[in-house]
């Protein structure tokens, strides 16, 4: 079917109507105080709880790419644990290939986390941290003061994180504690790691949060509607049962595959319904090819593991609609 200049009109149209409802609409002072809040928990708990492990932290994570959808209430901090060094070495641990392109194994570290291989354990790093966590939480009574009000903080597991999830006011919101280890203080790494569960293995799984992060704040920065598109397909994904099949990870680099292959595009205001369309289109292509290689390390198939059901659901809903022309229905749903 021919997409002629009236539908996409309508596209724009519609495009439109979704940045103005979902992504432009006024935050409330309270929303506008979380990521100070997230801030200030940092610093006078988390901080202090892990004053005698920590090397460095980092804010991570849609709030601070500026990918977010406004009233967002989850973030990211990665706590960087010291590897100590020997006096002969400066170098502190060595990662090792573990066989799998985005994981590695490290060699030394504090000794009392190490396995019984001398391998560093992010099982036992993520204890560490929880326990540390929960004896500063119980210490402050389960909640801390801010701007005159109190946060309650109660501590939760989800995957690799500690979680704490905080109310304060009528703000709910949850922080993700990712326990890490810094390039800088590792052999043969290209990237930092993060402790994340592998098949019950002491893997370390590399992480290109930094890099993403740097490289969406260029789009943020450059006033380019890059950032703006994908922040639209989060929109969607909230709305369309199909499009949450996969994580927000995975728009975000089809959008940076989008861009590679395409470094002369207009990303002005007027040419967004055509990248929206792009967007969808390669979407189409690679859950078609069943290969999605990662922006920052080529290596890694982010579609290698993912259910074969899932990508081929979404690979035909996505079909119907390009053969269709029919681009606006993904946004029809949105309401």
């Amino acid at each position: 079917m021919v997409f002629g200049e009236s539908d996409l009109s309508e596209l724009a149209r519609q495009l439109r109507r979704i940045e103005k409802d979902y992504l432009s609409c006024e935050l409330t002072p309270t929303q506008k105080a979380k990521p100070g809040l997230v801030s200030y928990i940092k610093e006078k708990l988390i901080q202090p709880a892990l004053q005698d492990y920590y090397a460095d932290f980092a804010y991570m994570g849609s709030a601070y790419e500026f990918t977010s959808v406004p009233g967002s209430s989850d973030f990211d901090i990665q706590v960087f644990l010291k590897v100590p060094s020997t006096r002969q070495n400066r170098v502190k641990a060595t990662a090792i290939p573990s066989g799998d392109p985005d994981w590695m194994r490290v060699r030394g570290g504090p000794e009392n986390l190490l396995n019984y291989e001398g391998y560093f354990c992010p099982i036992k790093a993520r204890q560490l941290v929880t326990s540390k966590i929960d004896r500063a939480l119980q210490a402050n009574g389960f909640q801390i003061s801010f701007q005159g009000f109190p946060a309650v903080v109660r501590r939760s597991t989800h995957g690799p994180a500690t979680t704490l999830d905080v109310t304060w006011r009528e703000e709910k919101l949850s922080i993700d504690i990712v326990v890490c280890l810094r390039k800088i203080d590792l052999q043969c790494s290209n990237y930092d790691l993060v402790g994340k569960p592998y098949l019950d293995k002491d893997f370390w799984r590399q992480s290109y949060a930094e890099e993403e992060l740097a490289k969406l704040r260029g789009y943020h920065y450059s006033f380019m509607r890059k950032s703006l598109l994908l922040r639209i397909m989060k929109v969607i994904k909230n709305h369309h049962p199909q499009m949450r099949m996969f994580a927000s990870y995975f728009y975000k680099n089809v959008l940076f595959m989008l861009d590679a292959r395409n470094p002369t595009a207009s990303w002005g205001r007027a040419d967004l319904a055509n990248r929206f369309i792009d967007m969808i289109n390669l979407i189409h292509q690679v859950l078609s090819d069943r290969s999605l290689p990662l922006h920052f390390n080529s290596k890694v198939n982010y579609l290698a593991n993912k259910s074969p059901t899932s990508i081929s659901t979404v690979a035909n809903y996505l079909g119907d609609i390009i053969k269709k022309g029919n681009y606006s229905s993904l946004l029809d749903r949105v309401p």
